[in-house]
């Protein structure tokens, strides 16, 4: 694959009726940028854009003409003190791109040579898309040589409020079978190997702890596409992954296809 390096700059109205004014801040952010690339090994010859405007609607836009499988971005924002202030360009992409994003915690440490990136970790919510999930996780676990981890997570303690007097077994037992079968069940409908982990914790908890334990470089999971606002109020996995956790996260959006000649992401294998 090859990198496509692009800053985008909101500008205002006033910047628009002066273009001679961007020239020379965009050949210092192109040197930038271009040192950046250099810092971290980038092929020469590296595409690097200066654009001005939207980011996210830019960034998609410029994705979508490149046929880009991946977007990368970073989280924003001041994102290890809460959610609600996950930047508004990953907010976007993550509900509204066509193909996988994925997102940079502010906390998150590069790895240091290729290993810390090979293995993979993959989410399952028990949903229609745990297939579509595991998937993509198997896949970019394929193309980087790495193990698949697939999680499923759930919260005894929410539950057992929900139903304090519950007759029979014990409630958390039933849980975690039930989580097994859940689980088992999406790896057969996905086609897919992997390790798979069953964790009484809240899902990012348990993702993050599977993903440390691992040293897995990326952590998939999908989006409901709920506005940001209604994201940021629920808590929702990606956005709690994205801004207080220490794991790249790739989200997979809701309108985001995974089929052949579908222009964006495509399944170098499909289901085994």
């Amino acid at each position: 694959s090859r990198a496509l390096l692009v800053h985008v700059a909101e500008a205002g109205r006033l910047l628009h009726r002066l273009p001679p004014a961007r020239i020379g801040p965009t050949r210092r952010t192109r040197r930038s940028l271009k040192a950046v690339a250099d810092e971290h090994c980038f092929p020469d010859g590296t595409d690097i854009r200066v654009k001005s405007g939207d980011p996210a609607s830019t960034l998609t836009a410029i994705a979508a003409r490149e046929d880009a499988e991946l977007i990368v971005v970073a989280a924003g924002g001041q994102s290890t003190i809460s959610a609600s202030l996950l930047g508004s360009v990953a907010s976007t992409l993550m509900r509204q791109a066509p193909f996988p994003v994925v997102v940079v915690p502010s906390d998150t440490i590069a790895p240091l040579d290729a290993e810390g990136m090979r293995s993979v970790v993959c989410g399952v919510a028990g949903e229609e898309t745990d297939a579509m999930l595991l998937q993509l996780a198997s896949d970019l676990a394929n193309r980087l040589g790495g193990e698949l981890y697939a999680v499923h997570a759930y919260d005894p303690t929410a539950t057992q409020a929900a139903v304090p007097t519950a007759p029979g077994p014990p409630l958390d037992a039933d849980l975690h079978e039930s989580a097994e079968r859940r689980l088992a069940l999406a790896l057969e409908q996905a086609g897919v190997d992997a390790e798979a982990s069953v964790l009484a914790l809240p899902a990012p908890e348990a993702l993050e702890r599977v993903a440390e334990q691992h040293n897995a470089g990326l952590i998939v999971v999908g989006s409901k596409g709920r506005s940001k606002l209604g994201s940021t109020l629920h808590g929702s996995v990606p956005t709690r992954l994205a801004s207080q956790g220490r794991t790249a996260v790739v989200v997979l959006p809701p309108g985001a296809p995974l089929e052949p000649g579908s222009g964006h992401y495509e399944l170098a294998a499909g289901p085994a």
